[in-house]
Parts: structure tokens; C-alpha cells; sequence
């Protein structure tokens, strides 16, 4: 991105990332943690769609992963519409004047984690992510992993009109909206 002239985004991560020495490194690189559950906490819930609209208003890009995890087996999981219905909110309500949504699919022909993720199916518990395990596995990024496969599955760009604006309001149709985007 930064070769080809395009902003880098600040980019939405689940907080199991805000590790030691690296949590910091990825944060001053534009990452913001979210909680991976908000409950019924309105308050977070209110700070984080102020921030994620305050950066989209004032130009900058955002990066998120609408499954809300990796896929460890390869195929593609069912959307956490949360982070996209805060931007579609933020469009209809005229907070944010338009937004380009470019979702990308990256593949790779081999899954790294596909042993650990067979145990795991076995009962034994996830491994939470860690600095030792970011240091000590390492090497396995070196190993060739088969063909990467990026796709940008389509280009949308959201500048709501007046009538659009109207129609979104009716709950029915941004439902619908909201989750044509998820699976986009």
C-alpha cells in the first residue's frame, strides 16, 4: 500500500492482540483493539462507533475483518455485522458523506494452524495468542504454504442520496443492506 501511494488503514483488531511490546508496535502502526463482545455495554458500544466515525469524517481508511476471527479451516465464516452496521449507520444518519467498500478475500492453498485446530476439535482448549508463540512461530512463515490468492470481490461506493437516505431508514431494507454487505 505505502509502495503505491495508498493510505495505510488503521486497521479494526480483536484485543487478544494487544500483546506485550508487540500490542504497542501495531497500535502506533493505526490498530484499534475492540472488545470481541460488547454486551450491553452502550458506553463502549458509543466511544467506539464516535472514534471509527470521527477517523472515517476526517479521511482516513479502516480495515476489517467481518468474520470477526481468521478462518482456520480455510472457508469462509459467518459475517459479525457489528463494525459494518457502525459505518452504514454512520452514512445514513449524513455523519460520514460516503465510503468506499472494497472487500478482499485472501487464500492460501495450505492452513497453517490446521494441526492445533484438530486438537482443538479433540477438547483441547485454544492456545491464547501470546509473544513467545508470535517469536517461536515465526519460522513457520518462512515454510512455503502453496499459491496466495487475493481477490477483490467487488468495489462499492456508499453516498447515500436524500431518497436513499429515506429509503435506509425503513429497518427492513438496511437489514437487508447491512447483511448484503457482510457477505459481500
Amino acid at each position: 500500500m505505502f509502495r503505491l501511494g495508498i493510505q495505510i488503514p488503521h486497521i479494526i483488531a480483536g484485543d487478544n492482540l494487544d500483546l506485550p511490546v508487540v500490542g504497542k508496535i501495531l497500535k502506533s502502526s493505526g490498530a484499534v483493539w475492540i472488545r470481541r463482545e460488547w454486551g450491553g455495554d452502550e458506553l463502549y458500544k458509543t466511544i467506539l462507533e464516535e472514534y471509527m466515525i470521527a477517523l472515517l469524517s476526517n479521511g482516513f481508511n479502516l480495515e476489517c475483518f467481518v468474520e470477526g476471527t481468521r478462518s482456520r479451516l480455510g472457508k469462509l465464516l459467518q459475517p459479525k455485522l457489528g463494525v459494518v452496521k457502525i459505518i452504514l449507520d454512520a452514512l445514513v444518519d449524513n455523519r460520514v458523506t460516503n465510503c468506499h467498500i472494497v472487500p478482499i478475500s485472501i487464500g492460501y492453498d495450505k492452513i497453517i494452524e490446521t494441526s492445533s485446530y484438530a486438537t482443538e476439535l479433540l477438547g483441547t482448549p485454544k492456545q491464547k495468542e501470546s509473544v513467545w508463540q508470535i517469536l517461536t512461530s515465526s519460522r513457520l512463515l518462512q515454510l512455503k504454504w502453496g499459491r496466495v490468492d487475493g481477490n477483490s470481490l467487488s468495489f462499492l461506493l456508499l453516498s447515500p442520496s436524500k431518497q436513499t437516505q429515506m429509503d435506509l431508514k425503513d429497518l427492513n431494507q438496511k437489514s437487508i443492506l447491512l447483511k448484503s454487505l457482510g457477505y459481500r
